[in-house]
C-alpha cells in the first residue's frame, strides 16, 4: 500500500498564507480533461483549506472542544461549504477534529487518560524514529535537527503555542529522517493531537 501522494502530517513546513479566494471561479478550458480539471480544482481547495484550518487547530486560534461551523468557516474564507466539509472530513481522519452528537463538528479534546496514553504511544514511536534515522542522517539532516534544538532553547519565555511548534517540528524532522512513510504517518497524527492537548491544559483558566 502506498503511502505517496498523502498531506504530509509536517505539511506545516512549507504553508503559505495565500488567499483562497483566487481559486473560486475559475473556469477551465472547454474540451477533453474538463471534468477532471474540476475534481483536481476542488482537490487542490480543499486541501489548502485543510491546510489552513490545520494551522489555526495547532496555534490555538481554533481552541480545543470549538465547534467548526461550515458555513461560518466558509464566509470567512470566502469560499462555498463543500470545500470546507471536506478540509472538515480530512480533519477528521488527521484526528484533529470529532463529531458530537447533536453539537456537530469540533476541535478535539482529550481526557486525562487518552493524554497519557497518547504519550505512551508517542515515546514508543520515537524510539523506533530514532533507530531508524541515525543510519540514514545526511549532513544537512543533523544540521537541521541541531538547528531545530536551538531554536527550543531560544524560544524559552515565549507563548507555550510557539514552544508547542518548534517541538513539534524538531520531533518531526527527526521521524522524517527515518524515510519510513508508515513511521511518518502514525508520527505526525499523534503529534498534532498532543500539541492540540497541551495547548487545552496551558490554555485553561487556572493556568496564566
Amino acid at each position: 500500500m502506498a503511502l505517496t501522494g498523502r498531506l504530509s502530517p509536517y505539511s506545516l513546513y512549507s504553508i503559505e498564507n495565500k488567499p483562497l479566494r483566487p481559486l473560486i471561479g475559475q473556469q477551465p478550458k472547454e474540451g477533453r480533461g474538463t471534468l477532471q480539471t474540476n475534481v483536481i480544482s476542488r482537490e487542490t481547495l480543499s486541501s489548502r483549506v485543510c491546510s489552513r484550518l490545520r494551522e489555526e487547530i495547532l496555534s490555538g486560534s481554533l481552541r480545543p472542544g470549538e465547534r467548526l461551523n461550515e458555513l461560518g468557516i466558509a464566509e470567512r474564507l470566502g469560499i462555498s461549504p463543500t470545500p470546507v466539509r471536506e478540509a472538515i472530513r480530512l480533519l477528521v481522519n488527521d484526528g484533529l477534529v470529532e463529531y458530537v452528537a447533536h453539537k456537530g463538528m469540533r476541535v478535539i479534546t482529550l481526557s486525562e487518560e487518552e493524554i497519557l496514553q497518547a504519550f505512551s504511544v508517542r515515546r514508543s514511536l520515537e524510539r523506533l524514529a530514532l533507530t531508524e534515522s541515525m543510519p540514514r542522517m545526511t549532513r544537512a539532516d543533523k544540521e537541521r535537527l541541531l538547528e531545530l534544538a536551538e531554536n527550543t532553547s531560544a524560544a524559552a519565555g515565549k507563548p507555550a503555542s510557539v514552544l508547542f511548534e518548534i517541538d513539534r517540528r524538531f520531533h518531526g524532522h527527526l521521524v522524517e529522517c527515518s524515510r519510513n512513510p508508515w513511521l511518518l504517518e502514525f508520527s505526525g497524527r499523534m503529534i498534532n493531537v498532543l500539541t492540540v492537548a497541551r495547548l487545552e491544559l496551558f490554555q485553561a483558566p487556572s493556568i496564566d
